[in-house]
């Protein structure tokens, strides 16, 4: 977004946001006790920054509480996640090739595919089981899905999965990040057999 100076241009830059989403909470936006303390702050302004988001890029984005299948991705960078949790990828963190069974690399992984290879692996049921195991239940029966409970959630090393294989968690991600999954089972099976 273009730089918002005041409440003109914040009202000009994202009318519809303003109108149906800002306007109506601003009297409990501005009653924020945080802002006494931080005067350099707008009634619209988030509480504490977040630099990491001002550069659109891709992410896994999860619910600050979730229940089955909490994750999506979010190809272009373009949501900015405000309560809830942002996922990067760490360079080199996941093996950014597909090894052959002679050990020679068949397959370089994008970094695009790596996120669709997650998030097919995040919206199983092996990755539910694993979640329940280091998270909190809050009432509801929701998870806590911030990084104090999940950051060691173990993600497989997909450079050590065939490439066919592969192919499948990635085809698979798309389809789950385009909403085209009609039998969540058939995601569960395919995760299961290959790294089961």
């Amino acid at each position: 977004l273009p730089h918002i100076a005041n409440e003109e241009d914040l009202q000009r830059v994202v009318p519809r946001y303003y109108k149906e989403n800002l306007l109506p909470a601003r009297p409990a936006l501005k009653a924020r006790k945080t802002l006494v303390r931080q005067s350099e702050l707008r009634w619209w302004d988030l509480l504490w920054s977040r630099s990491w988001q001002k550069r659109p890029g891709p992410k896994i984005v999860s619910k600050y509480f979730g229940g089955i299948r909490p994750f999506v991705f979010d190809k272009s960078g373009e949501f900015v996640v405000v309560v809830g949790n942002g996922w990067l990828l760490k360079k080199g963190g996941i093996g950014e090739s597909a090894k052959g069974r002679d050990g020679e690399t068949v397959y370089e992984m994008t970094e695009e595919e790596s996120y669709l290879a997650t998030v097919t692996y995040l919206c199983s049921t092996l990755a539910r089981d694993l979640l329940e195991y280091m998270s909190v239940q809050v009432s509801g029966g929701q998870l806590d899905l911030s990084s104090k409970y999940i950051a060691d959630l173990p993600i497989p090393n997909f450079a050590a999965i065939e490439p066919a294989e592969l192919s499948k968690m990635i085809r698979t991600g798309e389809d789950i990040t385009e909403g085209r999954v009609e039998q969540w089972s058939d995601v569960d099976e395919l995760v299961l057999s290959i790294l089961a």
